[in-house]
This record gives C-alpha cells, structure tokens and sequence, in this order.
C-alpha cells in the first residue's frame, strides 16, 4: 500500500517517457478529436458552420483564460494529484463528448475539456523542473514538446480511423474510456517529486510570503517572448491551409495532406534541439545563459525570416522548405522558453501559467489579425510584413526576459543569505 501511496516509478527518465510524454500525446490527440469529426458532427446534431467553429474553439479559450489559476492550484496540492485530476476530468468530458444530443449539452462537455486540460501542461512543466536537474532540462523539455506534438499529429489519421470504423461518437468513447485508464496509471505510477520546495525564508524569517513583485515582473518578458514565438506558430495552425489554397491553388485535399508538413518538422525540431543542448553543456561547461541569449534572438529572427519569406515565395517547394527552417527555429524557441520558465525559483507552475496564457491567446488571436490584414490589403505581402515585425521584437523581449532573470537569481540569492543569516 506503501508503494501505491507514493507511486511505483521512481526514475526521472522512466516518469517522463511512461507518464508525462503518454499523457501530452493523449491531450494532443482529444485536443483536435473535434476539428477532424467536425463535418460528421454538424450533419449529425444540425449545428452550423459559425457554431460548430465557436465549439471548437471554446475549449481553447476556457484552456487559455485558466492557466494562471492552474499553476497556483498545481503549485498547491502537486504534479502527481494535478495530471490524475486534470487527465480524469478531461477524459470523462471527452466521453461525454460523443453522448449529446443538443448544442448546450455538446458546449458543456466542451467547457468541461477546457477546464480539465488546463492544469496538465503547467504541472508536467513543473515535473520536469522537479525531476531534472537544469544541465537536462532541455533535453527533458524537448521530449515534453514532442509528444504534444506527434499527438496533435496523430490526431488526424487516427480518429478519422475511428471515426470510419466506428463513427464518431464512439470515437470519442474510446477517447475518453483510454484517458480514464490512463489517469489511473498516472495515479498509481508517479513516484517522482510533487510539490516544490516552500518560498526561501526572507530577512524577517517569515516563510510563505507572496512572491516579491520584481520576481513576478521577471515573468513578463518571457511570457511576451513566447507569445510572439506562438503568434508564428498559430500561422499554421490556422492561416496555413487558406494560404497554400489562395497562393498555390491547390485542392482541399492536398492543401490537408500539405499540412503535416510543418508539424512534423517542428516535432523533429522539438526533439532535435533539445538532445543538441544537453550535448553542448557536457562538451562546454560553459555553456549558459549568455549562449541561450544568443540562441533565442537568433532564432526568432530566423523563424520571422523563414515565414515572411515563405509567404513572398511563387514556388511551393522553396516556400514549403523556408516553412521548415521556421519550424526549425520555433522548436528551438519552445525548447527555450520553457527551460527558462523553470528557472523561476518562486513558483514555476504560476509562471508556466502566465507563460501559456500569453501564448494561448496570441494563438488565439493573431490568426483573425492575419486573415483581418489580407482581407484588407487584398494580399500575403503585408501579412509577411507584420510577421518580419514580430521577430524584431522577439529579439527585444528575449534580452529582457534574461535579464530580468539574472535580476531574480541575484535576488533569490540575496534572500537566501539573508534567510541563512538569521537562522
């Protein structure tokens, strides 16, 4: 009973490949379930294309609106209850998905999806921080990111299988029963580290105090940093297909075969850089902050460059391969991101929330600025343009984000000597 109270797997590598990358490669699959049954769906319950489109969004903008809540509630009761909870709920919401009969009913499994996917990625980023020391982070962060992304992936082929073979109800039965199954596992399974160690004892030798406001202020580069990486990023979650459809004239069918492309550059990329890094800190030890510096701004220019370029380009397969680069580019910037979000001593689930929060709304909104733009300008070029601007001021906020770091770690060091003093 012992061991079922504190988890049977104790080793980081197994926990992360075992626990956390299954579990983000089920959320990826249940998170685009709808987009691919969407067709079957409206014939089925009659609902129409501007409805079906606010349902499928729904979910992402509850997701979006409450991930600073779940990284204070992560950062309260752990990992290990926060991914049973949040994978236990999200899975009977996607179980429910394929029981209504009305729009209200479908709309509150929707919600209740949001609601439950929320917490997971805050608490599998405080996992990793907790689990790995800073030399492997990255590495560790790169398998995180890849399995969100071969499950945004797989979602495609894979529940349109279900969904011939079974229709698309039961589609999200078998979704939901899997995610159950899973939530157990996560329960009895986690035996690595869940609850981050109490705020460092301040000069007054009070423990437990809210977060000093320059460390709260130190989130808000990184957060802005990565929005603009997800205002990129979202071009092919959304603007993609139009493009190729509108530029290149293709078909539906092979705008949607073209679209993997990107993805599966970008889960590639994921994994690539972050084996990269891990290699480049045992060959240099001083390998750090400063060379991160460099990476993140080079990188956001590249991948601004990579898809302001590709959208100038008459030829699809140069446009296609400048796509890559930037999917290239934006997995480094991930892979970055996060690792510098776990170095926020005070609270790296609220930051890993602030942080997603930015990055989900960007996601949310930079696809309508897009799609305003070209509307109005009647062309891609403008579009190219705005984009070219955001990798400048990735640039900017990159830098700040890492000084407003080197201001943290002064700040935590100071409290922790000052703690070390006075006891």
């Amino acid at each position: 009973m012992s061991l079922l109270r504190s988890g049977l797997l104790v080793n980081r590598w197994a926990i992360l490949l075992l626990i956390i990358a299954p579990l983000n490669f089920l959320l990826g699959v249940d998170r685009n379930a709808l987009t691919v049954c969407s067709p079957l769906v409206r014939a089925d319950l009659q609902i129409g294309a501007v409805a079906m489109a606010g349902l499928i969004t729904t979910a992402t903008a509850i997701y979006a609106f409450l991930q600073l809540p779940a990284g204070w509630f992560v950062q309260k009761i752990g990992v290990r209850w926060a991914l049973f909870g949040a994978c236990l709920l999200w899975s009977i919401a996607t179980l429910a998905t394929g029981l209504p009969h009305s729009l209200w009913q479908f709309a509150a499994a929707r919600i209740a999806l949001g609601i439950g996917q929320a917490p997971d990625w805050v608490a599998s980023i405080l996992a990793l921080k907790l689990l790995f020391s800073e030399k492997d982070r990255e590495a560790a962060n790169s398998v995180l990111l890849g399995s969100l992304y071969i499950g945004y992936s797989a979602s495609g082929w894979l529940t349109a299988w279900l969904m011939g073979f079974a229709g698309w109800r039961c589609s999200f039965q078998i979704f939901g029963l899997v995610g159950i199954a899973v939530s157990v596992l996560v329960f009895v399974l986690y035996g690595g580290a869940s609850l981050e160690p109490s705020p460092q004892v301040k000069e007054d030798g009070n423990a437990g105090k809210r977060p000093d406001i320059r460390r709260l202020l130190g989130v808000m580069p990184v957060a802005l940093f990565y929005g603009i990486v997800c205002c990129l990023q979202s071009f092919f979650h959304v603007t993609f297909s139009h493009f190729v459809m509108n530029r290149f004239a293709l078909s539906a069918t092979t705008a949607g075969h073209v679209f993997s492309l990107p993805w599966l550059v970008l889960y590639v990329a994921a994994i690539g850089w972050g084996a990269g890094i891990r290699s480049l800190k045992k060959a240099y030890p001083s390998f750090g902050l400063r060379q991160q510096t460099y990476m993140g701004c080079i990188a956001i220019v590249i991948a601004a460059l990579g898809l302001g370029g590709g959208i100038l380009c008459s030829n699809i397969v140069m446009c296609l391969g400048l796509f890559a680069v930037c999917m290239l580019s934006i997995g480094l910037c991930q892979v970055l991101t996060w690792t510098q979000v776990q170095r926020f001593e005070w609270g790296a689930a609220i930051a890993a929330g602030a942080v997603a929060l930015a990055g989900n709304l960007a996601s949310s909104a930079a696809p309508v600025g897009y799609e305003m733009i070209f509307a109005r300008s009647g062309g891609w070029g403008t579009v190219s343009l705005v984009i070219c601007v955001l990798g400048g001021m990735g640039v900017i906020v990159w830098q700040l984000a890492h000084r407003k770091d080197g201001a943290v770690s002064r700040l935590d060091s100071m409290s922790i000597q000052k703690g070390t003093d006075t006891l």
